[in-house]
């Protein structure tokens, strides 16, 4: 009897059992699969069997099986929840980080037909992190090429003598500036005028020159439109009488003698008497004043303006050759406060000893002042973040000093260039802080690295160091273009 009512509890217990789990979860015989597909991909790296396979972001499925047929990925996908793959599905394969477990998640496009079940849709890995880490690792590489270059450059005894007196010369012309703009800012500001002076005057006189030539060469295209039909004339006179000349000396070749035949053959003087006359017409155009070639010849004041004008074209064309002009656009990024300085420059230089320098700069540091979640917002640098330079300078056995407007203050620069693509430069502007978030001048050091046929540079320095508490080292790259670069364009296109 206790055993009959021990099993009797045993079923009643497992019948609860049963009713409970049916009604928590659906029972599901066979492991409660939906349905079944096939992604195909080039590589699944890191991809394990029972990884999750995900939709918007939520759990439909597992990695059932991974096989390798024709070199190629088959990952077969088993679906848990009951979704419609429709055709254009994707598969990707990502990664929760580095060493994150990696996943498949399933692109449905909506509104398309839906797949049969085991159909094969097209799987795309996105770049696993040993992938970025090998990019990664070649930039590296460059970056440790470039600053091998600048050690042979800058290293030994050698290098470290130059960087030496480079460091000397500047403390001794920022000493000088300061005792300039304590005592002399009167003289500064008469050499800052004489600059603009003699600007001007250059912009004045460029035009004047080039009307002159517009003129002259108006002058004598008019005096050649004028003489072109006396000239054709004269030329074809010319043509004619040579052409008759010509037959009278094969006569004279080929006959029994030319005094002999001359006689007997009235016809060949008369050919003779029209070739003399021919002669006469081109003659008498050339001496009298109505034909072009004898006005140049017998008119003094004719000749006078064509030599003139030739001058003036032979000095213009030897002013543009030696003119040069090079385009510069680079970026440089101060890694402290996290922005960015854009520039665009244009570099005149009408000789080997002379050059101009206009750039336009957009300034991060003054966009970044007005930023309250910004470290640097409410600090001094100006309401413009569009700035103006306008600076002279020299070239004298590698170094440019320059003097003139840097970024809408008076300021000054040196730029000295060393062997193998490299220079260093240095400016100071801004004397009273207005525009650097401070109250001291404006001073930035660097060293730059051109290559590839000094088109490409790359730059690394420091910035506004003269105040520690906006002082910034700084990194940039840019591009360089000369009129040589120009005229190659043009040719390629035209």
């Amino acid at each position: 009897m206790s055993e009959l009512r021990v099993g009797l509890l045993t079923l009643i217990a497992l019948s609860v059992l049963a009713t409970l789990s049916l009604q928590i979860k659906p029972l599901h015989l066979f492991s409660g699969e939906q349905g079944e597909i096939v992604a195909r991909f080039a590589s699944v790296e890191g991809l394990t069997p029972k990884a999750s396979v995900l939709v918007a972001g939520v759990k439909v499925g597992r990695v059932r099986a991974i096989n390798l047929r024709d070199g190629q990925a088959f990952v077969t996908i088993a679906l848990d929840q009951p979704v419609q793959i429709t055709q254009g599905t994707q598969a990707h394969v990502r990664g929760g980080g580095l060493v994150g477990e990696r996943y498949v998640v399933l692109t449905v496009p909506l509104d398309a037909p839906v797949l049969a079940q085991g159909a094969t849709i097209e799987g795309r890995q996105e770049p696993s992190m040993g992938q970025v880490m090998e990019q990664v690792s070649d930039i590296a590489r460059d970056v440790k090429s470039v600053t091998e270059g600048l050690r042979a450059a800058l290293g030994g005894e050698e290098g470290a003598d130059r960087v030496q007196r480079f460091m000397d010369n500047l403390d001794a012309v920022s000493a000088s500036l300061k005792h300039i703009l304590s005592d002399d800012e009167a003289q500064l500001r008469g050499a800052s005028k004489d600059l603009a002076t003699v600007l001007d005057a250059l912009a004045r006189d460029l035009p004047d020159t080039v009307a002159d030539t517009k003129r002259a060469m108006g002058g004598l295209r008019e005096v050649m439109d004028q003489r072109q039909g006396d000239l054709s004339g004269a030329i074809t006179a010319l043509r004619s009488a040579a052409e008759r000349i010509d037959r009278l000396a094969k006569q004279v070749e080929e006959g029994d003698g030319s005094a002999a035949r001359f006689i007997r053959d009235p016809s060949l003087f008369d050919e003779v008497r029209d070739a003399a006359a021919s002669i006469k017409r081109v003659s008498q155009a050339l001496e009298g004043t109505d034909g072009a070639l004898g006005l140049l010849i017998n008119d003094a004041e004719t000749a006078d303006r064509l030599g003139g004008t030739l001058e003036k074209v032979d000095n213009m064309v030897g002013k543009v050759d030696a003119f040069r002009t090079t385009i510069d656009f680079h970026d440089e990024y101060l890694l402290r406060d996290q922005v960015s300085r854009g520039y665009f420059g244009l570099r005149f230089q009408p000789r080997d000893d002379r050059f101009y320098r206009v750039e336009l700069v957009s300034d991060g540091q003054v966009r970044a002042s007005h930023d309250p979640n910004h470290r640097l917002y409410g600090r001094g640098f100006g309401s413009n973040d569009l700035k103006f330079s306008l600076q002279f300078g020299w070239s004298v056995d590698g170094l440019e000093p320059r003097i003139g407007i840097k970024e809408n203050t008076f300021g000054m620069g040196l730029d000295w260039y060393l062997a193998n693509g490299i220079a260093l430069t240095s400016d100071l502007y801004d004397m009273d802080g207005v525009y650097s978030g401070s109250t001291k001048p404006h001073f930035k050091i660097a060293a730059r690295y051109r290559f590839w046929d000094e088109r490409l540079f790359v730059a690394a320095g420091g910035d506004n160091l003269l105040d520690t508490a906006v002082r910034s080292p700084y990194v940039g790259a840019g591009l360089v273009f000369s009129d040589e670069d120009f005229k190659y364009l043009l040719g390629q296109v035209f």
